[in-house]
């Protein structure tokens, strides 16, 4: 009887075990991605909201202008392809707290005036 007993607390200890081990382990909730609306046009940067909390935030741009424009931030290695009037791109970046620079990378646009500062808070 008592190894009955010893063998059902075995099979019930190995059950636990093996179940535990068949589980998958939950996936990690990906971050909110915050979303910047951003107008392009002759020679502003318009981005609403201009004051996003720190993160992943994407950038949905549109040329309302009437030249070619793009969509740069400073220290980010990516940008915006060229858009043309009416062009609509999005640039997906993961931002620090801080004031950070947007500006237009085409020919001397920024120098013309398309750069704004946006604020990310903590």
């Amino acid at each position: 009887m008592r190894h009955l007993l010893v063998a059902l607390v075995t099979l019930a200890v190995l059950a636990t075990a093996a179940q535990s081990a068949t589980q998958a382990p939950k996936p990690k909730a990906k971050p909110a991605v915050r979303v910047v609306k951003v107008t392009l046009k002759e020679w502003s940067i318009a981005a609403v909201p201009a004051k996003v909390k720190a993160g992943t935030l994407r950038f949905d741009c549109v040329n309302s202008g009437e030249a070619t424009h793009a969509l740069a931030i400073v220290g980010v290695k990516t940008k915006t392809k060229n858009l043309d009037p009416g062009g609509k791109a999005s640039l997906t970046v993961t931002l620090k707290p801080g004031t950070h620079t947007l500006y237009c990378p085409v020919g001397h646009h920024r120098h013309q005036g398309m750069e704004a500062k946006f604020t990310v808070t903590k």
